[in-house]
């Protein structure tokens, strides 16, 4: 005598199966939506902000938006910031590991003197093309 399965257990089966073809095709289409979109080369266009300056003890913390608004990735982003105060020039530096396209990182730099007081730049020195 031989074992037939249930008709139950089989549409069962057959459901399982659609559902995890299902997902296994959307899973294919956004990586290919992702593919067809990534322009590889594109380099990052990152700008920076100084957005505000607040006394933190006996110190200044300069806050700074860095943002990409290219389409590229950037990685090891590394972000100068320089204050001409007197009687010296004091300066900061702050690495950024990853800065996807379209992104944006908030870094502080602390300063012994106000900022408000001199001349803050700050820009990026460079980045690396992941």
């Amino acid at each position: 005598m031989s074992a037939r399965p249930l008709r139950g257990s089989i549409l069962v089966e057959w459901a399982a199966f659609g559902i995890a073809a299902l997902v296994v095709l959307g899973v294919l289409a956004a990586i290919a939506s992702m593919w067809g979109t990534a322009r590889p080369g594109e380099l990052a266009r990152i700008v920076v902000d100084v957005t505000g300056v607040e006394p933190v003890g006996d110190a200044y913390a300069a806050t700074v938006n860095v943002r990409n608004v290219g389409t590229g990735t950037a990685a090891a982003v590394q972000v100068v910031a320089e204050l001409e105060v007197d009687p010296q020039p004091m300066e900061g530096e702050q690495v950024i590991d990853i800065l996807p396209g379209g992104g944006e990182h908030t870094v502080v730099f602390v300063f012994p003197s106000d900022p408000r007081q001199g001349r803050l730049d700050v820009r990026i020195a460079s980045y690396q093309d992941p």
